[in-house]
């Protein structure tokens, strides 16, 4: 094999293998599949035996400076699912506490999806959410049809409405 041919060999396997899945959240089953390499299953955890653990990440003068978040199975604990790969570095633990229960809420499927621009699309199909949505007469493009400034007052409301439930 050529030099040229190996590098493009290697580049395309490096590519590959970073856009192989790392775990699945699936919300009809309840589940958390956790992948090892070539997208084999590595192991398939109920997503009521996880926990979320909290990672400190230190600058090179010792300061946290972010947190990573895991989900870790009481059970087994090096079941491990790092969710920077979906959320990246929180900035705080009431930034953890958030995210932790958007998590809660989009597994558990008693409840609607969390009402996020970015699901926004899929409400229709969970029924669930499109029960709740019936009957609280939820606009299907809530979210797409806001202008600017009521995007920014809506975000801001729930911040507001979170930071006090997460203050406690």
């Amino acid at each position: 094999m050529g030099g040229g041919k190996a590098a493009l060999y290697l580049g395309s396997n490096f590519i590959f293998n970073a856009m192989r899945p790392y775990f699945d959240l699936n919300r009809r089953t309840g589940m958390v599949t956790i992948y090892k390499g070539k997208g084999q299953v590595r192991a398939e955890v109920p997503f009521a035996e996880m926990a979320a653990e909290l990672s400190l990440i230190r600058n090179h003068q010792g300061f946290i400076t972010a947190y990573s978040m895991w989900l870790r199975q009481t059970a087994q604990p090096h079941h491990k699912v790092f969710l920077g790969k979906l959320y990246g570095a929180v900035g705080s633990e009431h930034e953890a506490r958030r995210l932790w229960d958007c998590l809660h809420t989009y597994m558990d499927i008693n409840q609607p999806l969390p009402d996020l621009p970015m699901l926004e699309a899929f409400r229709h199909l969970d029924p669930t959410t499109a029960e709740h949505d019936r009957k609280t007469g939820r606009h299907p493009r809530q979210w797409r049809d806001l202008s600017e400034e009521a995007f920014k007052a809506r975000v801001d409301a729930i911040n507001t409405e979170q930071q006090q439930r997460f203050s406690k």
